[in-house]
């Protein structure tokens, strides 16, 4: 959890779909080569 707060916090001024790449680029980093056994929903929204 403290990772992925981490990523929120680092990529927060960035666009939403910039912030969607890195999100993407760190779940296959963080699974490396595993295949995904859950589904995964990450929401997003601009105030």
């Amino acid at each position: 959890m403290r990772r992925f707060r981490e990523i929120i916090t680092q990529s927060c001024a960035l666009k939403m779909g910039e912030q969607g790449q890195i999100f993407a680029h760190e779940l296959e980093a963080y699974m490396q080569g595993e295949e995904q056994r859950d589904d995964i929903t990450v929401l997003g929204f601009r105030l």
